[in-house]
């Protein structure tokens, strides 16, 4: 059905088929807002004091702390001349989550840290254009780690020194997932299909205090991240058709530098899913509400 809105292969555009047009509007789209297809509802143990969101999500629009619901804090929030200052945990649930932006792991790394990285593809074997390329810090300082994968589908990385810490994982063509786990199986990073860097929303829970044996959860709507297609049996989660037709066409049009078009189809597409996300609401009503922190936190938009 899309095919037909397609640019010929008539060197105006790079997008010569389904899948690159698709991965150059779907990148734009997910930024463009929470929309209601991308909204998930998750569980996760935050007994740790945090929480680092699983590959798949881009940040939590709403939570609940051992059922009981609480606001999500920005990262300056800690910091304003209008908010708590430093929150020495625990501290009541009225205080929410507080956003701390991506890191490069799932996990925070062991105190003594790691003598053992472990990488696993999930299915097949490396080709010659794959690569992995690992920045971490030992008490030697900076390291690279860039090995050479063809024919393989396991490598270790076993540092001369531990490793205290791990500031990038970037990847180029992976196959399929790879995963990143230390001598004990445990899970420190996820390297998706195709091209990208490990990147992971952390969120400190201050409600949760310190060596805890107490179980705690978070539950609640986290938006998913987009992730490049790479297969024709990959799932699309926007498929609103006319979104896509005139974003394909949005595309185009920019590719012939024709901005005003453009801009007109891109008009449109957010229209569109601005109605979808109304629509999904059904009978459900909001209404404005005022933080008391204020810069910073104003009027929420409980929508999303």
């Amino acid at each position: 059905m899309l095919s037909a809105y397609l640019p010929l292969n008539d060197g105006h555009s790079a997008a010569t088929s389904i899948l690159p047009m698709l991965n150059q509007v779907l990148a734009r789209l997910y930024n463009m807002g929470n929309w209601r297809a991308l909204q998930q509802e998750i569980e996760l143990d935050v007994s740790a004091g945090y929480i680092c969101l699983p590959e798949d999500y881009e940040s939590l629009l709403s939570v609940r702390i051992n059922d009981t619901p609480v606001e999500i804090r920005g990262q300056h929030y800690e910091y304003q001349t209008t908010g708590p200052g430093f929150l020495q945990r625990p501290v009541s649930t009225f205080y929410g989550l507080t956003d701390e932006g991506f890191i490069p792991t799932m996990s925070d790394l062991p105190i003594d840290g790691l003598n053992e990285l472990i990488f696993t593809l999930i299915e097949g074997t490396w080709a010659a254009d794959d690569s992995i390329r690992v920045e971490y810090v030992t008490e030697d300082g900076k390291v690279v780690y860039s090995p050479t994968l063809t024919g393989l589908s396991t490598i270790t990385l076993t540092p001369p020194e531990e490793i205290l810490s791990i500031q990038s994982i970037q990847y180029t063509s992976m196959p399929s997932r790879v995963t990143v786990k230390d001598s004990d199986d445990f899970l420190y990073a996820v390297l998706m299909s195709g091209d990208g860097v490990t990147e992971y929303r952390r969120y400190s829970v201050p409600q949760v205090p310190e060596e805890t044996t107490d179980e705690w959860t978070i539950s609640g709507i986290a938006k998913m991240k987009f992730r490049q297609l790479t297969s024709n049996t990959d799932i699309v989660y926007l498929d609103n058709v006319t979104v896509l037709k005139h974003s394909f066409l949005a595309v185009t049009a920019e590719d012939n530098a024709d901005l005003e078009r453009a801009t007109y189809h891109w008009d449109i597409v957010e229209k569109a899913l601005q109605k979808e996300l109304s629509q999904s609401r059904g009978g459900a009503k909001g209404f404005p509400q005022i933080s008391i922190w204020g810069t910073g936190n104003p009027v929420i938009n409980p929508y999303y």
